[in-house]
């Protein structure tokens, strides 16, 4: 490494002090090499502290990793095209992406894995539920008060917002969904899972004129992963089922 491109480190670390001796640095071939290490170390320490406070922001609860997903079980599932998504390849595009699929194929699962990788490599995600959001920006008494809250959910490079289309909302609820998409669009990646195809979220909006909107923002650069099976969750408490049963015999 030239001492060029390490003065370049050092001014990004904002090492003012050391920058302003550099001619002291370049001079001494040892120094050189010691400043590399320490260098080194201090960009190691603050890209983890950065890891820590991203996954901390992220909302994340416990989840399963994706190293357990049974791709085996779905019926219908791009393998590929999920896997592919982990690269984060399409958040440099800022493509948008859906799950869609019914109740206990994994939607949430992959969402969140999705968040935990995306804070890990350093980029701000932040997982939500859909009624969670919602419900924040709805008690919002003032309009600075939801304006703040806008603003929240406009910043993460990655936004994650869960189970749309699980219960039903009112227009003010479609606005302010399609205000949080809308501040997002070709700005920043958001995912989102539902179990509702497009063509039925006006039955989850009544009257809501913004749905059109709505789907158009969110789908003009857009990804959907469609998945189709039997809930994994009921597969799961049925063999939890057996094995009590089996256990009671012997």
């Amino acid at each position: 490494m030239t001492n060029e491109s390490l003065r370049e480190r050092a001014l990004q670390l904002r090492l003012h002090g050391l920058v302003e001796r550099w001619g002291e640095v370049e001079a001494d071939p040892g120094l050189s090499r010691t400043v590399a290490r320490l260098i080194d170390w201090e960009e190691e320490t603050r890209s983890e502290s950065r890891r820590k406070r991203l996954l901390k922001s992220s909302r994340l609860r416990a989840f399963e990793s994706l190293s357990t997903f049974d791709w085996v079980w779905p019926k219908r599932i791009r393998r590929d095209d999920i896997e592919e998504l982990f690269s984060l390849a399409f958040l440099k595009e800022r493509t948008d992406v859906v799950f869609l699929g019914p109740s206990g194929v994994g939607k949430t699962m992959l969402a969140k894995n999705l968040v935990h990788e995306a804070a890990r490599r350093g980029e701000p995600a932040v997982f939500v539920e859909a009624a969670e959001m919602l419900g924040e920006l709805v008690s919002e008494q003032s309009r600075t008060g939801v304006e703040k809250a806008l603003k929240r959910y406009a910043k993460p490079k990655l936004l994650a917002i869960d189970e749309v289309g699980y219960l039903s909302y009112d227009t003010r609820h479609a606005d302010l969904l399609l205000r949080v998409v809308q501040s997002r669009h070709r700005q920043a990646s958001t995912v989102v899972t539902t179990n509702r195809p497009f063509k039925e979220w006006r039955e989850m909006f009544p009257n809501a004129a913004s749905v059109v909107a709505l789907v158009d923002r969110l789908t003009e650069n857009c990804e959907v992963i469609q998945i189709e099976g039997d809930s994994y969750r009921t597969k799961r408490a049925q063999e939890r089922k057996s094995r009590k049963e089996s256990g009671r015999g012997k």
